[in-house]
């Protein structure tokens, strides 16, 4: 039996009622608060994909499922490294949209709860890469991420080529679907 899980609809629910009340604190440019609020709000996303639920007490477990090949998607690259001595050194746990183009978003559009829940189980994916896959990513600008077309992974498909899926292992409970990118509907 499994030591963790991932979060489900309650403890989801909780950290998008928790983003949505820093929300109106991060919009204000005069509240003196404001620059915390943004930083707990990309917190928050963090635990939204590191921390799983200790299956025997049930209590948040910070971290617990940060490099797990069961639930997170690995480059084959990573998942090489995390078998050798060295590690979780070798690796880096980041957002396939990075955190702060997630807060920028959901602090623009005012979201309600259930909406945030919604756009984060769509966005908000943890990835597990090397160091030096990590640097050809680079930090594309936030038009990389269309959110209306549903690819969380578009920075990895601009930096590994249009066959990047091969480079990646998809864990059986990631729910991770690699699909080829939708075209663009005019509006």
């Amino acid at each position: 039996m499994a030591k963790y899980r991932k979060l489900k609809g309650k403890e989801k629910e909780f950290l998008a009622e928790s983003i949505a009340k820093w929300v109106p604190i991060a919009r204000c440019y005069t509240h003196p608060f404001r620059i915390m609020a943004r930083r707990e709000i990309r917190m928050l996303f963090w635990r939204w994909t590191a921390d799983g639920i200790d299956v025997k007490t049930g209590a948040v477990i910070p971290d617990s499922l940060k490099y797990s090949e069961k639930f997170q998607l690995f480059s084959k690259k990573a998942g090489k490294a995390l078998q050798s001595r060295k590690g979780r050194k070798l690796l880096r746990h980041e957002h396939a949209v990075p955190r702060e183009t997630l807060a920028d978003h959901i602090i623009k559009q005012q979201m309600r709860v259930d909406e945030i829940v919604k756009f984060l189980n769509k966005f908000c994916r943890a990835v597990v890469v090397t160091h030096r896959e990590h640097k050809k990513l680079g930090h594309q600008t936030k038009e990389a991420w269309d959110f209306r077309t549903g690819n969380a992974f578009v920075r990895y498909r601009d930096a590994f080529g249009k066959d990047w899926r091969s480079s990646f292992l998809c864990s059986r409970n990631s729910r991770v679907h690699l699909r080829p990118r939708p075209p663009i509907k005019p509006p």
